[in-house]
């Protein structure tokens, strides 16, 4: 039992997380949609290794505190993890539960010269898909447990809140706000500052709930975390499945024509439909017509 939980052990709320002896069991009465509908398109804009590795059916989840270490990354991320909580002038440890918390960034906006730039890197392509596509891919991989002898990871879909530096303190500035937001926390990875705003993120959030993933004995066979990159969770969604739950694949638009071919001959490779690779008309020759009498 981590201090968080001994936190929310000794507050009566109703929310996600409850006691049961030493272990925590769940109250399934939160939506697995946060301020975003199923059918509700997003998209991800990401480097051609990182497509490969998704062609090949691994969706790589990040945890936050490597976004905050990181040297450029955004000190607010991750922020109800990284506040100071103290109980009879002792520290309590956040950061336990802040690190079984992983994250996949999507967007709403369908076509960004920035967004293009900022994660595409140098040869890249952009995803599109829906909140409810994404959600059932990563559940069908790693079906909810059953009883307490199985593994958990809960999963949650949302739009980002964009907030003030000062709306962000008072989010956490009492104790009665403090057990809420522990009580359902995925809600804290879906805050950013107001800075952020252009980006217009979603993100699906994965908590490891009991911890028990990581030990090699307990690993689940589509969930993978590896030593060497402890802030990773990698979940196997399956070889040649993207055509299941991918509406459409949009290629860099400053791609040469040799990079598209590669991009193409990749795709196809998997069984994906030809008819749902598209070039991006960011960069395409306007045609503007004006007929005057």
């Amino acid at each position: 039992m981590t201090e968080i939980d001994q936190i929310m052990e000794h507050d009566s709320f109703p929310g996600e997380f409850a006691e049961a002896g030493n272990d925590m069991s769940i109250h399934l009465s939160l939506a697995d949609f946060v301020r975003i509908q199923k059918d509700a398109p997003i998209y991800r804009y990401m480097g051609l290794e990182e497509f490969h590795c998704l062609m090949n059916g691994t969706l790589r989840l990040t945890c936050p505190f490597k976004w905050v270490e990181e040297d450029g990354g955004d000190r607010w991320e991750n922020v109800l993890f990284q506040t100071k909580i103290y109980r009879d002038e002792k520290q309590i440890d956040t950061e336990t539960d802040g690190r079984k918390t992983y994250v996949h960034c999507w967007t709403h906006v369908p076509e960004s010269d920035a967004m293009w730039r900022l994660y595409g890197g140098d040869r890249s392509v952009k995803i599109r898909t829906t909140a409810g596509k994404l959600l059932n891919a990563v559940k069908r991989s790693i079906p909810p447990a059953k009883d307490d002898r199985d593994l958990f990871i809960l999963f949650k879909i949302g739009k980002v809140t964009y907030l003030t530096e000062k709306e962000i303190n008072d989010s956490f500035d009492s104790r009665d706000k403090l057990v809420n937001a522990l009580s359902c926390h995925h809600e804290s990875m879906m805050i950013k500052r107001d800075f952020y705003t252009h980006e217009n993120e979603v993100r699906l959030v994965a908590y490891d709930l009991d911890g028990k993933n990581r030990l090699a004995e307990k690993e689940r066979h589509n969930l993978k975390f590896s030593p060497e990159e402890p802030d990773h969770m990698d979940i196997k969604i399956g070889a040649g499945t993207a055509g299941e739950w991918i509406d459409e694949l949009v290629i860099d638009p400053r791609l040469s024509d040799f990079w598209k071919r590669v991009v193409r001959d990749l795709v196809l490779e998997t069984k994906f439909d030809e008819n749902r690779i598209k070039e991006s008309s960011l960069l395409a020759k306007p045609e503007i017509v004006i007929r005057l009498e």
